[in-house]
């Protein structure tokens, strides 16, 4: 595997676990605790991009710790 390759495997995991705490149905304690606040659509709206943000930076930082550049 490259490590091009890698990272689009890290990424499409990230964007397949975003929908999933995104999906009202799938039952994980995330999407649960989302669908628990009633939020209206523009609500939804901001907390998928504040979840997408939590996922990217700890992705980002995993990826950075592999590659021994994450600063502690």
């Amino acid at each position: 595997m490259t490590p091009k390759e890698f990272v689009e495997l890290f990424y499409n995991n990230k964007t397949e676990y975003l929908q999933t705490c995104l999906d009202e149905n799938s039952g994980i304690f995330v999407s649960d605790k989302i669908e628990s606040l009633n939020l209206n659509a523009e609500q939804k709206e901001v907390m998928a991009e504040i979840v997408n943000g939590i996922l990217t930076d700890v992705y980002y930082s995993i990826l950075l710790g592999i590659d021994d550049c994450l600063s502690v």
